[in-house]
């Protein structure tokens, strides 16, 4: 493959050979980690104001255009993933699962590995770094405190739904507090589980042990995809009738009560050690892996080191 050239400093009249993979992940590393975040922001709106009855037609606009036109930036980088990063370990099947990924959920994209070197990924403060478990555990510790305080808060959003209710919906500011408020719980929960899965050794394992915060994730997605939420967006403009939509989707009120108790678990369950004891498990579990690592390792040794032995002279 073809390299660009770029020019040192004038001390240093030499050229540079940059390989062009390298300079697209330069390039549109950090652009599209802050773009993922950006569609996360926009998900959550959509998700959490649409069907209330208090959505305004101004809030309508900036959802439907913000989507229309991030949407296809995330596909069209898809693409051109899918053209030059034909890695041999990875088919042409999970190559074009992950834009498929992609296309239907362009915030998958946040956690994007590097064109150049699929072990890399880029994170704000930190760069491109290698995923390994240094950064696993740099990662736990950073969202810990974090996402415990995002856990508190679930508390008075979850009373203000199920005792005042009604008295919340008939007044705009109270209605835009509390979906703001039920956003941005969402919105931690996606972006620590986006992130960590991203980085995790092996992803099946980890959303096996971390099942609730994958369903604080994907029960609203369930409860009402962008996708289809996108053309009725465009509805809302047109009929700006925007208390009647919910009606569609019967389902929703349980699907809705289903999202808050495993928020509400998901939350004691932070706040009360089970999240510490479920690291505990998931380090000694890590610590053994390990051991038969360095125990495959050391007898591999032992037997080149054998061979060796009996072909000198």
């Amino acid at each position: 493959m073809s390299a660009i050239d770029v020019p040192e400093t004038s001390s240093t009249p030499r050229l540079v050979r940059v390989p062009p993979l390298e300079t697209l992940d330069r390039l549109l590393g950090p652009p599209f980690f802050f773009l993922g975040v950006a569609f996360l922001i926009l998900t959550a709106g959509v998700i959490h104001r649409l069907g209330h009855g208090g959505l305004t037609v101004f809030e309508a606009r900036v959802l439907f255009w913000g989507l229309l036109l991030v949407w296809p930036i995330f596909v069209v980088e898809g693409l051109l993933r899918l053209a030059l990063c034909r890695r041999p370990e990875a088919s042409l099947g999970q190559r074009l699962a992950a834009f498929l990924a992609i296309c239907l959920m362009p915030a998958f994209r946040l956690g994007g590995r590097a064109y150049a070197d699929p072990s890399r990924i880029w994170l704000p403060k930190l760069g491109w770094t290698t995923v390994d478990h240094h950064l696993r555990t740099r990662l736990e510790r950073f969202i810990s405190v974090p996402m415990i305080v995002i856990a508190l808060m679930v508390l008075p959003f979850l009373a203000m739904e199920y005792f005042w209710l009604p008295q919340v919906r008939a007044n705009f500011f109270l209605s835009l507090v509390l979906d703001i408020g039920t956003s941005v719980i969402w919105l931690a929960f996606a972006l620590e589980f986006i992130v960590m899965v991203s980085v995790a050794d092996d992803k099946t394992r980890y959303c096996l042990h971390n099942f609730m915060n994958l369903a604080v994730v994907f029960l609203p997605l369930v409860d009402f995809l962008p996708l289809l939420r996108l053309a009725r967006l465009a509805r809302v403009l047109e009929a700006q009738q925007l208390g009647k939509l919910g009606r569609l989707y019967r389902l929703r009120g349980l699907i809705a009560r289903l999202w808050r108790a495993v928020l509400l678990l998901e939350m004691i369950q932070r706040l009360f050690g089970r999240y510490r004891e479920r690291r505990l498990k998931r380090l000694k579990q890590l610590l053994v892996t390990r051991e038969d690592e360095l125990a495959d390792l050391r007898e591999e040794i032992a037997e080149l080191e054998a061979k060796l032995a009996q072909e000198r002279p």
